[in-house]
């Protein structure tokens, strides 16, 4: 089997999952200002929202955060954000000071958390920004942990 000149073989780290895609993601990216200077993606995986404001906004701070190690360990490699923080928002508060950012971000997550870890990441979210945007599937579906993630299971 021959390869192209300079690619490399498939693996799980070097190969990107694009097997789903929020199909919403030019609506968010458009909800999210020209003028915005600071964003913090609360549940940002592999950092699609964190990627598509490093090429169409001009941000001076981003922040990921998630609780799943090994997509915050991609995001440093890939140097989506300026940084990652690992915390189980739904356990415990973000760890950020009141209006900290422009605008947060929160993106097909809260239906990951039961209902009182939801309100209570709600509530920080509105703390720690200005503004924030969140998305959420229309209807309940299940799904378990995938990705070896087991915080990707719907509640």
């Amino acid at each position: 089997m021959s390869r192209a000149i300079g690619s490399r073989p498939h693996t799980a780290s070097t190969t990107p999952d694009i097997t789903w895609t929020h199909p919403g993601l030019v609506r968010i990216l458009a909800a999210i200002p020209d003028s915005t200077n600071s964003l913090l993606d609360v549940g940002s995986g592999r950092g699609l929202i964190g990627a598509l404001c490093r090429i169409y906004r001009r941000l001076t701070r981003s922040v990921a955060v998630d609780v799943y190690t090994p997509y915050l360990q991609f995001c440093r490699g890939q140097r989506t954000y300026d940084h990652t923080v690992r915390a189980d928002f739904g356990q415990s508060g973000l760890p950020f000071r009141s209006k900290s950012f422009d605008i947060a971000t929160c993106i097909e997550v809260i239906e990951h958390l039961d209902r009182e870890s939801g309100r209570r990441l709600l509530d920080e979210l509105e703390r720690v920004a200005s503004s924030v945007i969140l998305t959420t599937p229309a209807r309940f579906f299940a799904q378990d942990s995938f990705d070896e993630n087991p915080w990707q299971k719907h509640k």
